[in-house]
Parts: structure tokens; C-alpha cells; sequence
């Protein structure tokens, strides 16, 4: 879970298993409060030193409960079956201490 009022950044590798090389993109299939950084690029075939890339996925936790979103990927400007699934828990975060006598 995360407070709201804050902000947050989680990375997700993007790997290319393919023998050529190909260019993707992040489709947001609705409004939502995650951004994707960089939401499009190009990698190599498989096991070339570009074959994937560590992209950042930021979070501004603004409204309170299960917030989420799905993006679409194309590859080579197509749709694909696999999708981005991205969610979070959005709380309010608060300690109460009692005393062992039970008086606040």
C-alpha cells in the first residue's frame, strides 16, 4: 500500500526474444495516473546487448483505494496478445498507541 500525496517509480525490464530486432510501444487504453518512460522504443534481436530496456513506471498516489491501468503493447506498430498491468493500493497510513493500562 501506498499514501496518498505521493509518488512513486517501479521499473519493468522490456525484453525482445525475437531473432529480429523490433520496435515496441506502451498503448494507454484509458486515463490513468501512471506514466510510462519511455513509452516507445527500439530494441535488438534476442541476446544482443540492446535485446531489452528498463523502462520507468511513475505513480502519483492522488485518490484513495485500488487505483489501475492496463496498456496495450504494439510491436512493429501491431497489437499484441501481452498487456502492461500496472495497480496499486492507495491508503491512508495512521499509528494509534494505547497504554497497557487502556487510558489513551
Amino acid at each position: 500500500p501506498v499514501e496518498p500525496g505521493t509518488h512513486h517509480i517501479r521499473y519493468v525490464d522490456v525484453v525482445n526474444k525475437g531473432q529480429v530486432a523490433a520496435e515496441f510501444e506502451f498503448v494507454k487504453k484509458e486515463s490513468m495516473n501512471f506514466e510510462i518512460e519511455p513509452a516507445s522504443g527500439r530494441l535488438g534481436p534476442a541476446d544482443s546487448d540492446d535485446c531489452f530496456m528498463r523502462v520507468k513506471v511513475l505513480f502519483n498516489a492522488d485518490d484513495l483505494g485500488i487505483q489501475r491501468g492496463m496498456c496495450e503493447v504494439k510491436v512493429n506498430g501491431s497489437l499484441i496478445d501481452e498487456v502492461l498491468d500496472i495497480s496499486a493500493l492507495v491508503v491512508r497510513h495512521s499509528l494509534e498507541l494505547i497504554s497497557a493500562e487502556g487510558r489513551g
